[in-house]
């Protein structure tokens, strides 16, 4: 009795994956359409549920989502107040930075679980709040929104959702022989390709001099050291979410990250080079006009257990642009690590665990 779809009968593993979704989304699908699925006896006969591809293709994708994970979300903070006489740690977001972390901010986030990770700096944990819990603000707490007002609003419960973590702050300074050079080439519009190409080098030939300033790979490890961290408490946070998940809540742990620009691209670059080689991070590095991420911009990681039972950090970026031909194109980045790899960025003495 089944029907054919585009000249395709279900194969057992579509049928499989039907049977594996909730009742919920069974009956969510029992619409209509035009793909047959035999019961779970799989006999002719039998009751049977009716799907289409598309439908099938989103329950999918639904499943996806269903898994327990420790979703990272990496990101720049927008943009900020110039204010004389205001020292850059206390500055604020201005009404353009606010507004705009919100336009991008996340769908759907479970105050619950997910807390914001960023450099002791006002205008990184503002947009970590408003990155991650913008769209549950009403307008009259945003038009006075302050880093104190929005955190009693989600701080329930006695916990604190914004925690300073230092290795997501940035070490350059423009008073120092190094520095100087780093912020000429940020006012030339060049300061990501420096970073990129030349700040280890000019770092090394500096020595002393140049031992605490930022470079490509001390910032990809400071940032891979935190993910790491992320990685390792990841099975513990499986074991738990599996054995108290009752359906009704998130088995989503969720993190965002917010940092500076050069800190949370050199980590991503580190990744793109390591699996697809300098010409594509390169790419990347030109995508991004060789400065870096715009305001609330950064990529995502998934860690989390893949189909064959192994813990992977599933990492994804995309980047629309249009070609030379004015086409619309779509730079992706999109692949699996494992903890060797991550920790292999790491500098050894900037490991702290």
């Amino acid at each position: 009795m089944s029907e054919k779809f585009d000249n395709k009968v279900p194969s057992p593993e579509e049928i499989a994956d039907i049977k594996t979704m909730r009742a919920k989304k069974i009956g969510e699908l029992v619409d209509g359409g035009a793909r047959y699925f035999p019961d779970e006896s799989g006999e002719e006969g039998k009751e049977q549920f009716v799907v289409t591809s598309e439908q099938v293709e989103n329950a999918r994708e639904e499943m996806e989502d269903e898994k327990i994970k420790i979703h990272i979300r990496i990101g720049r903070h927008d943009d900020k107040e110039k204010i004389k006489g205001i020292p850059d740690r206390e500055a604020n977001l201005n009404k353009t930075g606010i507004n705009h972390a919100i336009e991008v901010a996340t769908e759907g986030t479970n105050i619950e679980n997910a807390k914001i990770l960023s450099s002791d700096r006002r205008r990184t944990k503002l947009t970590g709040l408003l990155n991650a819990f913008g769209k549950k603000f009403t307008p009259e707490q945003i038009e006075n929104a302050t880093l104190e007002s929005l955190l009693k609003i989600v701080n329930v419960g006695g916990g604190n959702k914004v925690r300073v973590e230092d290795r997501l702050d940035f070490s350059v300074s423009p008073e120092t022989p190094f520095g100087k050079i780093a912020y000429d080439y940020f006012g030339k519009g060049k300061f990501l390709k420096f970073i990129v190409e030349d700040s280890d080098a000019l770092a090394e030939k500096m020595g002393k001099e140049a031992e605490n300033e930022d470079t490509y790979s001390r910032m990809a490890s400071r940032t891979a050291d935190v993910v790491l961290d992320k990685f390792k408490a990841f099975p513990r946070y499986e074991k738990v979410a599996r054995e108290k998940s009752d359906g009704t809540k998130s088995n989503k742990m969720e993190r965002f990250l917010v940092s500076h620009q050069g800190v949370t691209e050199s980590f991503l670059l580190k990744l793109i080079e390591m699996r697809k080689g300098k010409e594509e991070r390169d790419t990347l590095v030109s995508l991004l006009n060789n400065q870096g991420f715009g305001f609330s911009e950064g990529f995502d990681i998934d860690i989390m257990y893949d189909g064959d039972g192994k813990e992977v950090a599933h990492v994804t970026y995309k980047k629309p642009y249009k070609d030379e031909k004015g086409e619309e194109k779509e730079f992706v980045f999109d692949e699996n690590f494992d903890g060797k790899e991550i920790e292999s960025l790491i500098i050894k003495k900037e490991k702290t665990k």
